[in-house]
């Protein structure tokens, strides 16, 4: 069964960093999920505060996971009433495998589907050296971890799309011309067993999924393409769909990747509850010690994005130095920054702050600032209009039964007038 450990730590650091980060390294030795230790906590103090620190496997705990387990605690610190899990990973493993025996998962639709995406023409990075069994560099992981800011999540209908579709046009500005595959990290539960609740499940989830990417001239060129097959196939049933496909017919489904890609979401700030998950702190590119110098990417490259608290985007690179050079992955990250500042996403602090002036607001007095979609059509058709002092609306009346022209002249006039 699974097994906790609570460490007092009350060591003085200089900063609340500095204690998540030493806290973290001293969890993490301890756990070992073959023997069930795959949570651990340590309670400690800073000034006038205290702070608890859980960190947990990776096996048992995957990005939603960790939502989960917050927001179960604020539950509990605000109510002392535990949330329960309805259903979890062990039963819906037991209950997916009974589908798989019987034939009705994967489905026809998932088989073809995936074959086809598979049996795909692709290429190699252009980067990418040939693979070489010379063990210099002995280390088979290099990371690097930085932030993009005035990327403004509130102003697309998919942050995915718009990262990946950015991706695609850095590609290009590299010499990339042939598609290439991605794979694509799933962190949500499906809908696969009817009646089982998995929304307060805790566990790994994680699926993949290949995702042919083609290199292009701009990110609204990429973002065509990406958009309709992100909606109708990157799902959790689809992705899960996939990984089943690949474990049966490996030889057939297994789909050598480029560069895999994990969009984690947005993570709450300290100030939104109380407790947040630290990944801007203690995620393993902050703690370079924590990742395994031997261990390879599956893909040449592997980038993790995700939202802090505050909007500002956070980056983790991982990279495989026996196969690609620190200067190639610093200049795909340039050309990937570049095209993520064309998204008409992207406003940085400056152009805010002259649209703030312009507006005649503060900051505080505007809630969020997002693009134009159709139902605000009629309103900027008013805004051309000479004379700006009324505001007209046209609109199309639908009438039923007889019509008596002249009453009904009449009236309208009186409507206009009103």
């Amino acid at each position: 069964p699974p097994r906790s450990t609570l460490f007092p730590y009350t060591t003085l650091f200089r900063s609340p960093t500095e204690i998540f980060r030493a806290a973290a390294r001293t969890i993490i030795a301890t756990l070992d999920p073959t023997d069930g230790r795959t949570l651990g906590a340590a309670l400690y103090e800073h000034g006038a505060r205290r702070y608890l620190l859980a960190i947990g496997h990776h096996m048992a705990l995957d990005v939603l996971s960790m939502e989960v387990l917050r927001r179960s605690l604020v539950q509990y610190l605000r109510n002392r009433q535990a949330t329960p899990e309805v259903h979890g990973v062990a039963t819906r493993a037991l209950q997916m495998q009974a589908l798989v025996e019987t034939g009705r998962f994967p489905t026809a639709e998932d088989h073809a589907f995936w074959a086809a995406v598979c049996a795909a023409p692709q290429g190699l990075l252009v980067g990418v050296a040939p693979r070489d069994d010379d063990p210099s560099p002995t280390r088979g992981r290099d990371s690097f971890v930085t932030e993009i800011r005035g990327y403004r999540p509130e102003q697309t209908n998919s942050v995915l799309c718009d990262m990946l579709a950015a991706l695609a046009a850095g590609l290009y500005r590299l010499g990339q011309r042939e598609a290439i595959s991605v794979a694509l990290e799933s962190h949500g539960r499906d809908e696969r067993l009817p009646g089982m609740d998995l929304s307060g499940a805790m566990g790994w989830f994680t699926a993949i999924c290949p995702l042919p990417l083609v290199p292009s001239r701009s990110c609204a060129e990429a973002r065509r393409q990406l958009f309709p097959w992100l909606r109708d196939h990157f799902n959790p049933a689809d992705c899960n769909a996939y990984v089943y496909l690949r474990d049966r017919e490996p030889e057939r489904f297994e789909r050598p990747t480029q560069i895999t890609f994990n969009y984690l979401g947005k993570h709450d700030s300290w100030k939104d509850s109380g407790v947040a998950s630290l990944m801007t702190t203690a995620g393993p590119g902050m703690i370079p010690e924590l990742l395994d110098p031997a261990n390879e990417p599956d893909s040449p490259v592997e980038i993790t994005v995700f939202l802090d608290g505050e909007g500002t985007m956070q980056v983790g690179i991982y990279y495989n130095p026996r196969r690609l050079s620190e200067h190639w992955v610093r200049a795909l990250f340039d050309a990937w920054h570049a095209a993520i500042r064309t998204l008409p996403g992207f406003m940085p602090d400056e152009q805010r702050n002259a649209l703030y002036a312009a507006c005649g607001a503060e900051s505080r007095e505007i809630e969020r600032i997002v693009l134009p979609d159709p139902s605000h059509e009629p309103i900027l058709y008013q805004s051309l209009l000479p004379g700006r002092k009324v505001y007209t609306q046209q609109i199309d009346l639908f009438l039923r039964g007889p019509i008596r022209s002249e009453e009904h002249t009449s009236e309208l006039q009186s409507l206009r007038h009103l």
